[in-house]
């Protein structure tokens, strides 16, 4: 049995070229390389479009709120931002540490906003 795997080990490191810099290592790098980078740039992009996605979710959510404000009677808030979209996608999460994050930071949000335009307005805080 011995003898069995000592012949399969000297043929398969027959197979193994020794030096480093040979044709075949270095496409085997260049490869690595390549991969290497196309998945940075792919995690990168990942990353650059969950953040335009969560500026655009609180910019949806700041004009929702904002509309319940007196600001809608100047512009028309309440038609362009109908929806609460925080507790819209809290609703995926029922139950979980998530849902209850998002339904602070919605809270909060909200606070935020109409205290922001009663002290801009001089209505009382």
């Amino acid at each position: 049995m011995s003898d069995m795997i000592m012949s399969m080990k000297d043929d398969l490191m027959g197979l193994i070229n020794p030096s480093a810099f040979t044709s075949d290592s270095i496409e085997g790098i260049a490869i690595i390389l390549l991969f290497l980078f196309l998945v940075y740039e792919v995690s990168h992009k990942a990353i650059h479009f969950a953040g335009w996605l969560c500026g655009l979710i609180f910019m949806f959510q700041v004009g929702h709120w904002l509309s319940f404000t007196g600001l809608n009677r100047i512009v028309p808030l309440s038609m362009i931002f109908k929806y609460d979209v925080l507790t819209a996608v809290a609703q995926c999460f029922v139950g979980t540490k998530v849902c209850d994050g998002l339904l602070y930071a919605n809270a909060f949000i909200r606070t935020v906003c109409s205290q922001m335009y009663n002290l801009l307005s001089g209505l009382p805080i």
